[in-house]
């Protein structure tokens, strides 16, 4: 989404997550299940910001590609880990990797949840034509049944008691409301998924939101198989479990239909 693109690219955006390390919960628990599976095979990493991921999967492999929409990101990550593969890519476009060459795909933090419908797609074929006959999928993605607050929720309008952060806070507040404003004609609502302007980044982005039945039959079309799924926190989430306590939803999937 062209909106996202431009919110990517500003560099306060990309600054926030330079201090980011290692797994969340979630994502540890699902690559426990087939560490043992992918240990020294070629892991691709997508979307590695300014290398959250990095130093857990390279200790897995020693054949890693990392990769990165943003430039910024890219710059941040080669100069904390030169010796690795890391370049800037589009994730809906990965040809220049070959065919069946990995046995692990992570795309973290939601990434794909900030292109559209018919890309996020195009990013999952691509993914299974990179992965091998074996391979897994691990990414994460915001749940549609997790309740939504808009800016004007009284619980993003903190007190304070000091009167320059509370004037900062309404500052924001009001910022907020305005970016949601502009963004929320672009706003969708489909039988299987919605496209929603929310709180992540002060309103900044519209970001992708589907439950885990929808994500689950999304991955059957495009050829995977869903095998486990865990909140952000760890919690397994057993079929038919919509996850309302969840925000996002780590999927662990595997390439089906060689």
């Amino acid at each position: 989404m062209r909106q996202n693109r431009v919110a990517w690219s500003a560099g306060k955006v990309a600054g926030r997550y330079r201090g980011d390390e290692g797994l969340q919960p979630g994502e540890a628990a699902a690559l426990g299940l087939v560490e043992g599976a992918i240990r020294d095979r070629p892991i691709l990493d997508i979307g590695i910001g300014a290398g959250r991921t990095t130093a857990v999967l390279r200790a897995l492999t020693p054949d890693y590609v990392g990769i990165d929409f943003s430039a910024d990101m890219v710059a941040v990550s080669r100069e904390r880990f030169p010796d690795l593969d890391i370049r800037q890519m589009d994730a809906r476009d990965l040809s220049v990797l070959a065919d069946r060459r990995f046995a692990l795909a992570l795309f973290s933090y939601n990434g794909i949840d900030y292109v559209g419908h018919a890309d996020r797609l195009r990013i999952m074929a691509e993914l299974r034509r990179v992965l091998a006959d074996d391979g897994w999928l691990l990414f994460s993605s915001h749940n549609r049944s997790f309740p939504l607050r808009r800016p004007w929720h009284p619980g993003l309008l903190s007190a304070d008691a000091n009167a320059l952060p509370a004037l900062r806070r309404f500052a924001g507040w009001l910022v907020g409301i305005g970016r949601h404003l502009a963004l929320r004609r672009f706003e969708e609502a489909q039988p299987g998924y919605a496209i929603a302007n929310d709180e992540g980044e002060n309103f900044r982005f519209l970001t992708y939101y589907i439950d885990v039945d929808a994500q689950r039959a999304q991955l059957v079309q495009a050829g995977f198989e869903l095998v486990a799924a865990f909140g952000a926190q760890g919690r397994a989430i057993p079929p038919g479990d919509r996850a309302a306590d969840c925000g996002w939803v780590n999927y662990l999937a595997r390439k089906s239909g060689h």
